[in-house]
């Protein structure tokens, strides 16, 4: 290995090397095959290629996974500020335009509502033209802005629901363990059977309906059809109360998934019928 590391040198000695060369444009003559016997020879072999290559960090800056709680929060509240500019310039846009516009071809302010029969009665037919285009230029304008307005909006909202839901994940994650742990453990007191494996098998279970649950509650929060602080804990609430059973059941030394328990009774409801026959 090089000095650098960039370079793998390899020593060969008492050897054969052996090189197809490319005869030259002109030159027919030229041997199209060598071969090179050496007693020593030291081959570099590049391992550029073969390093680590960091990838820059600002690529991933602004992923919330990246982040913490309150730099979480920042980039909301920032998202929020952006959002309410947007819409404060829509009031500015229709304001200087729209009305700035139709004031200047009515010559006269807007002070209060104009009644349009009257306005475009009172036209010739060249005003009349006139007025309809520039009401469709100024209509064109606007809706333009507004659906740029509207996009904006709608992606910056798609971000910060996104933001909003790796600030609980940071969160929730964290009771999730315990609340999860107070499931898994007392399955080993009150399963008898099967050794650890049964046990492992019905935790792995709950694992996975809590991982079901809290995808499909996830995926209702990021469509808006469920409030962040809903669908980010509501699987915890759901399992939080079967926690709290099977903790209590394990405590009380209940045989909660043991099948003799409950087929004793049918055992025993059977042989009474078979006596009395």
């Amino acid at each position: 290995m090089s000095a650098d590391t960039n370079y793998l040198v390899v020593k060969l000695r008492n050897g054969n090397r052996y090189e197809q060369i490319v005869p030259e444009l002109g030159k027919p003559d030229t041997k199209s095959f060598s071969q090179l016997n050496f007693k020593e020879l030291i081959v570099n072999i590049e391992l550029t290629d073969f390093k680590l290559k960091r990838t820059d960090e600002n690529a991933f800056g602004h992923h919330h996974e990246m982040m913490n709680v309150w730099q979480i929060s920042d980039e909301v509240d920032s998202l929020n500020k952006k959002m309410e500019k947007r819409y404060a310039s829509l009031g500015l846009q229709s304001e200087n335009y729209f009305f700035y516009r139709t004031s200047n071809f009515i010559r006269k302010p807007i002070r209060e509502p104009v009644n349009i029969r009257k306005f475009y009665a009172g036209l010739s037919l060249p005003q009349f033209n006139s007025a309809i285009e520039n009401a469709m230029n100024v209509a064109r304008t606007s809706s333009g802005f507004i659906d740029s307005v509207n996009d904006g909006n709608t992606q910056d909202e798609y971000h910060q629901m996104d933001f909003s839901i790796g600030w609980h994940e940071k969160i929730n994650v964290c009771f999730a363990c315990i609340i999860l742990f107070f499931v898994g453990a007392p399955l080993g007191a009150i399963i008898r059977k099967g050794g650890l494996g049964l046990p492992v098998v019905i935790a792995v279970f709950f694992f996975l309906a809590y991982f079901i649950f809290t995808e499909a509650f996830k995926a209702l929060t990021i469509e808006g059809v469920l409030n962040p602080w809903i669908g980010m804990w509501l699987p915890l609430y759901i399992f939080l109360p079967v926690g709290i059973f099977l903790t209590y059941k394990a405590a009380t030394d209940s045989a909660l998934f043991d099948m003799d328990s409950y087929l004793e009774p049918i055992k025993k409801l059977f042989s009474k019928t078979k006596i009395k026959n």
